[in-house]
């Protein structure tokens, strides 16, 4: 499942942040993805204290009980951005979760952990290109 996040949110309000928020949260309760990419390349968003808060009680927290076993996040080139990140995921029991600048290294680390989890008895180099 890909989350993503462009410029374009900085203009958004933040009943309409939250509004997108939880809708992608209901979408993940439905789906139960295995893996989740949340790509915040392009978005520089600095949050209040409040809607900080409002992510992690009413997302982030319970987002650990849909069963994602990875998370990807992409980071954002803005600074600022990237610091609310880090704080938003820095959550101790979120193990499964990495930081990434580009969003094909997220995508490699995910489709590695894919094939480790399908065939972990024999390496990826031993896989057939085309399977008969």
């Amino acid at each position: 499942m890909l989350q993503v996040w462009s410029s374009y949110s900085t203009s958004l309000m933040e009943t309409e942040i939250k509004e997108r928020l939880q809708f992608f949260f209901e979408e993940a309760l439905y789906l139960k993805p295995n893996y989740l990419i949340i790509d915040l390349k392009e978005s520089n968003y600095a949050i209040s204290p409040q809607l900080f808060l409002w992510i992690k009680n009413k997302i982030i927290f319970p987002a650990q009980k849909i069963g994602i076993q990875r998370t990807a996040i992409v980071q954002s080139t803005d600074f600022i951005t990237s610091l609310f990140t880090e704080k938003i995921f820095e959550n101790r029991s979120m193990v499964n979760r990495r930081f990434f600048n580009e969003i094909s290294k997220a995508n490699d680390w995910l489709t590695e952990s894919y094939l480790c989890l399908v065939v972990p008895e024999i390496q990826r180099e031993s896989l057939p290109l085309h399977p008969k």
